[in-house]
């Protein structure tokens, strides 16, 4: 697989998924579904049929494969799948809200078409229709005891999630900021639900090996922090295909790990340049390039990913400790390269 490639199970998933997703909104005819309907891609801002669901579908599909790998039932599991993409979306929704992103995925955010009160409005109906898929596991063959332990470890999650988008904003106004500190913002704010999402694979396989659930569980961990740091140097060094502005966490003064490996950074000269530009009210785009040129200076880049480096290294051995077939075992490889190195 080419590194930039995305992993082909997420085409393996992907049309169960989206429509499963589209069924899951019958029923539902008000305007606020309309919004819903726009920000997932289903239709345009006019409300013409559109393209099918533009999102990267990883941590449904992460579901997914962990509940194949055990040789679960996939019917089952596509209720969690679901909900995981939900509570997801609802998160992007308010996550453009807090960080005044105008655009998502190539087109204009929903906050940024009918305002922030509906797409607050809209976010929070999202985030239900995903508890409402998740409750729906009680139609299916699989014991109250882990129906139980689903809804409360999805639940639990996105509590997690929230405490980390907290931190984040809380982060923003904060100069002083640890990597050490940064790196459990990021393991509440993503690490948790992608976690999540490969231990609601194995909950709704009715796999009980509490082994294997551990190691399932450190390799959520360990995908988590490899996709927000790299999304930390997309958003900075990315291209369009990010469908945001390079240099666009700059601008916002994101305290991302670039950022904050320049603010820590042993030579004293690179992070006071640093400081004193997140000190300025506003950033310009000719300054954004002088910070971006301080942070090569510094080697905040390569820091980062080496970084990935790292956790990939451990995540490659719990990979191969897992006792499942090999082709599965393969699938989450390419998803740890793909992560490591995407473009978007």
């Amino acid at each position: 697989m080419h590194l930039n490639q995305p992993p082909s199970f997420l085409n393996r998933y992907y049309e169960d998924i989206s429509k499963n997703m589209e069924n899951a909104f019958r029923g539902h005819d008000l305007q606020i579904y309309d919004y819903l309907k726009y920000f997932l891609g289903w239709t345009d801002i006019n409300g013409n049929r559109a393209n099918n669901y533009t999102g990267k579908i990883l941590r449904s599909s992460l579901c997914l494969l962990t509940s194949d790998s055990l040789n679960g039932n996939l019917k089952i599991s596509l209720k969690a799948a679901v909900a995981l993409e939900f509570v997801h979306n609802f998160s992007l929704i308010h996550d453009d809200i807090e960080d005044q992103d105008k655009f998502r995925r190539h087109r204009l955010s929903l906050w940024a078409i009918w305002g922030i009160p509906s797409a607050i409005v809209s976010g929070n109906a999202l985030l239900t229709l995903g508890n409402l898929e998740i409750g729906n596991l009680t139609n299916e063959k699989l014991p109250l005891k882990m129906i139980n332990k689903t809804q409360k470890l999805l639940t639990f999650s996105y509590l997690k999630m929230m405490e980390g988008q907290f931190l984040d904003i809380q982060y923003e106004s904060k100069i002083n900021i640890s990597i050490p500190e940064y790196l459990r913002m990021i393991h509440l704010k993503t690490s948790t639900l992608l976690e999540c999402s490969i231990i609601l694979g194995v909950l709704t396989s009715n796999f009980n090996d509490d082994s294997l659930k551990s190691k399932f569980s450190s390799l959520g961990k360990i995908l988590g922090n490899i996709f927000q740091i790299r999304d930390d140097v997309l958003g900075i060094w990315g291209t369009d295909d990010t469908g945001k502005p390079i240099g666009s966490d700059i601008k916002k003064k994101k305290k991302s790990l670039p950022i904050i490996h320049g603010l820590t950074h042993q030579n004293s000269s690179i992070s006071k340049k640093i400081h004193d530009f997140l000190s300025q009210e506003f950033i310009s785009d000719s300054e954004v390039n002088h910070v971006i040129d301080i942070l090569n200076e510094a080697g905040s880049k390569t820091y980062c990913q080496e970084l990935i480096k790292e956790y990939w290294s451990e995540g490659e051995k719990i990979i191969d400790d897992l006792n499942i077939s090999n082709s599965f075992k393969i699938d989450f490889q390419e998803l740890g390269t793909y992560l490591s190195g995407r473009h978007s």
